[in-house]
């Protein structure tokens, strides 16, 4: 943003820096703050969008990505230690390059927000939790769904395009899973989706990487920061840890394996190519008699 256009900003924002606790400008694509009234100009590269809510990473549910992709206003609920703020998102353009103004307002003794925690300040903060969860998270395993792969990964490949970096995907399946639900019932299936999430979990290297469930049995593991062959181990491990492991329902004890697609990111390769072809590995996992791995 050139100087003349932040004077026309700051301009147009002083009737809100009145009204709201905090008022910026954000990009949600870099997750930094583009402006931020009455201050200077920040450091885009020092300055994450997220570090005021005290985080080390983007925000899970990232309202502001949203709105961006959506071009409608958002609200939600975040926390500093024991200060409670409503966000309220819409989007902002200027030179064809859509930015999103976030208002934060503090609400922690505002007398709707007290008479909605009833004293219970505990439990609310885990409501607010739960509440942002629960649009980006598969409520039956806890990894996100698949409307955090829609909304994430085309971001973080336009990242891995600017910086000239790769990353690797894996997807996932259970071996014979409808023979599981047959035989021991949906419910001891839906005990196995769980224990199995919780193995790929486990598996995440770092931040930057994350775990979604794709649909029913199948599930996406999203690797950065992490070399070649730092992936294909993980890959590996991933495998043999889930062909060990003793899946333990109501219903008596289950032993299964899983099949696995693994796909580097490729140079201008398009969020749905990359889909395609790792599921294509994965297909491929799977003719070859499953209990295998194919892409490495």
């Amino acid at each position: 943003m050139d100087h003349l256009f932040l004077e026309k900003v700051e301009h147009a924002l002083s009737v809100l820096t009145n009204v709201y606790d905090v008022v910026r400008i954000v990009d949600p694509v870099r997750n930094t703050v583009v402006y931020n009234p009455g201050k200077e100009v920040p450091d885009l590269e020092k300055s994450p969008c997220y570090s005021v809510w005290n985080k080390d990473r983007f925000c899970d549910n990232c309202i502001a990505l949203r709105v961006q992709q959506e071009k409608t206003t958002l609200f939600k609920f975040e926390m500093i230690g024991s200060q409670v703020f409503l966000v309220t998102t819409s989007l902002f353009s200027w030179h064809e390059t859509h930015y999103v103004l976030e208002l934060l307002t503090d609400i922690t003794h505002k007398s709707i927000w007290t008479t909605m925690r009833d004293g219970k300040e505990e439990n609310f903060a885990e409501a607010i939790l739960r509440f942002n969860d629960s649009v980006v998270k598969d409520e039956l395993t806890g990894v996100f769904n698949r409307r955090f792969i829609n909304e994430r990964l085309p971001i973080q490949l336009f990242n891995h395009a600017l910086a000239g970096s790769t990353a690797y995907l894996l997807m996932l399946d259970m071996d014979f899973f409808k023979h599981i639900n047959d035989t021991y019932g949906h419910r001891a299936g839906d005990v196995v989706l769980q224990q199995f999430a919780g193995l790929l979990q486990a598996a995440v290297p770092n931040l930057s990487s994350w775990v979604a469930r794709y649909g029913g049995d199948e599930f996406l593991l999203y690797l950065e920061d992490v070399s070649r062959a730092e992936a294909e181990r993980i890959t590996r491990t991933v495998h043999d840890a889930v062909t060990a492991f003793t899946f333990t329902v109501p219903e008596g004890i289950i032993r299964t394996s899983c099949s696995i697609g693994f796909c580097p990111l490729q140079t201008d390769m398009e969020m749905q190519e990359w889909l395609e072809q790792v599921d294509r590995n994965l297909y491929q996992a799977k003719q070859k008699g499953r209990n295998s791995i194919c892409g490495l």
